[in-house]
């Protein structure tokens, strides 16, 4: 049997007794958690963890109850990891980010313990969960939390896969499949990416990554006041639709990300004494705006208060400043 981390267990336990047990233990673990909706009073559950590669395989076994994870849980106690569980006996209602699932035997599903949730059991449960890491998990896939809290389909070829792995994984196996742990728990990885669509996270990947090379061009040539979205596509070879449909899908568009980055660059400015004997209208220029009323305009909505009134209530600050010194 592969080495053992971390085991416990509680038989009929009166429940307000078995919950204090079991909170204290898992904070131990970096799990906390609770139990909840115990209709006899008694609280039977038992988990065993066993090492699996670089990462945990754990063994659950609970009762008629309720698990959850708060978000005060989530604060006290942080636990940067993704769980995917597989369910053995029995079925139950899971809850996440809003959505809520009910998962029966055979399935698989990935929970993420940054963020709350719940299991109800209405019979006894037993499962299995695989821990992954949160930078594990962001390699396989840019978005892991649009699938947490939702049944991986069974009707996949990619998930049977999975399932199968899962259900072949036990206590007596693992010391047999000890040197190759590492490996099965990458190809459970793979799995993983495959159940996600690749097509789709692929796309995503770049996607994000066409973001980022559009947010350093802006950040390059902000300053000019003839850059256009056409400027910067042909910049990547792309359509301008293009262009837009990506800024879309990252629920963002050209010109927030150009205002935005210009008027950062104003408020550095005007907040920089060396700039005091630039005029409104100069600074304005200097990051893009040829009329100085728009660029008044634009940074009266952006921070509350036009540029000469932001730079006269910061000469002012810093005359007091160095009376004080």
């Amino acid at each position: 049997m592969a080495p053992l981390k971390f085991s416990f267990s509680t038989t009929d336990v009166p429940f307000e007794k078995g919950a204090v047990l079991w909170t204290n233990v898992l904070e131990q673990a970096k799990s906390t958690g609770h139990f909840i909706q115990k209709r006899d009073g008694v609280l039977s559950a038992s988990i065993e963890s066993y090492a699996f590669g670089v990462t945990t395989l754990s063994f659950w076994k609970i009762d008629d109850v309720g698990y959850e994870r708060t978000q005060k849980d989530c604060e006290r106690v942080p636990n940067k990891n993704y769980n995917l569980l597989y369910i053995q006996e029995g079925s139950a209602e899971v809850s996440q980010y809003g959505r809520t699932v009910y998962v029966r035997p055979e399935d698989c599903v990935l929970l993420n313990y940054m963020a709350p949730f719940a299991i109800r059991n209405p019979v006894s449960l037993r499962f299995k969960a695989l821990q992954i890491p949160e930078g594990q998990m962001n390699n396989i896939m840019p978005s892991p939390q649009e699938i947490a809290g939702t049944i991986l389909s069974n009707k996949s070829d990619w998930v049977r896969a999975l399932a199968t792995i899962m259900n072949t994984l036990t206590p007596e196996r693992l010391k047999t499949y000890s040197s190759m742990q590492k490996h099965l728990f990458e190809y459970i990885c793979c799995l993983l990416f495959l159940v996600a669509d690749p097509t789709e996270q692929l796309m995503k990947m770049k996607n994000d990554s066409l973001i980022h090379c559009f947010r350093h061009s802006l950040d390059e040539r902000f300053y000019d006041p003839a850059l256009t979205p056409s400027k910067i596509a042909e910049e990547y070879d792309l359509s301008t639709r293009t262009l837009f449909s990506i800024f879309t899908k990252a629920k963002s568009s050209f010109g927030s990300e150009l205002l935005s980055i210009r008027m950062e660059n104003a408020y550095r400015l005007l907040s920089d004494p060396r700039f005091d004997t630039k005029t409104v209208a100069e600074i304005g220029r200097l990051v893009g705006f040829l009329h100085a009323s728009h660029f008044t305009t634009r940074f009266n909505k952006t921070f509350g208060m036009t540029p000469s009134a932001f730079r006269s209530q910061r000469q002012k600050n810093d005359l007091k400043k160095s009376k004080k010194a």
